[in-house]
């Protein structure tokens, strides 16, 4: 972040999904619109009640912890599908009938797929377990017309972010003014900005 900015947040609800009504709140909609369907006065925040009730009913604003699988299991995953069941198969027959060169070549892009597949599933795991570890964070915020500073797994949707350069968004949120506003997504999307 580049630029100084607020921003309206709608956290990552990973306990609960949205109500029906606010699930049809646009990105793109009138800052007020969005104010209004969160129920929150921008200049105010949100009160102490209504961040209880919230986080009770949306739970912390974090990237949901997934149990790791064991690394035999990841591998042995990889030859769990109907091509690799097929091309076992052709194997098999091409041993049977006398085409060892044929059903060795098979076996090993089978291995080969499997390796690769291996690697970048266990690459795209520690990348998100680096993600979670990263995403530990502060943020100010506006409740009741005072700005505080509060671990982002605090955030709860209506909160009001107060975003200044280098800071990290903290959650999904909707910008209610921004002056030379810009995002580096490497993190995300591996770019570079």
């Amino acid at each position: 972040m580049s630029a100084a900015g607020k921003a309206l947040g709608r956290t990552n609800l990973s306990k609960q999904p949205w109500p029906t009504a606010e699930r049809q709140i646009p990105h793109s909609g009138e800052a007020s619109a969005v104010a209004s369907q969160l129920d929150v006065d921008p200049a105010i925040g949100l009160t102490s009640d209504q961040v209880t009730q919230r986080r009770l009913h949306y739970g912390a604003n974090t990237i949901r912890s997934v149990r790791p699988r064991p690394i035999w299991r990841m591998f042995a995953e990889q030859f769990a599908s109907i091509v690799v069941g097929l091309l076992a198969v052709a194997a098999l027959v091409s041993f049977l009938t006398g085409d060892i060169l044929e059903a060795i070549a098979i076996l090993v892009v089978l291995l080969i797929n499997a390796v690769v597949g291996f690697v970048t599933e266990w690459q795209a795991s520690r990348a998100l377990d680096a993600l979670r570890r990263q995403a530990r964070t502060t943020s100010r915020v506006r409740r009741e017309a005072k700005e505080t500073e509060v671990d982002a797994e605090e955030l709860v949707p209506g909160d009001v972010i107060i975003l200044n350069a280098g800071d990290r968004v903290p959650a999904d949120a909707r910008l209610l003014e921004a002056s030379g506003l810009q995002a580096e997504e490497s993190a995300l999307t591996g770019e570079s900005a």
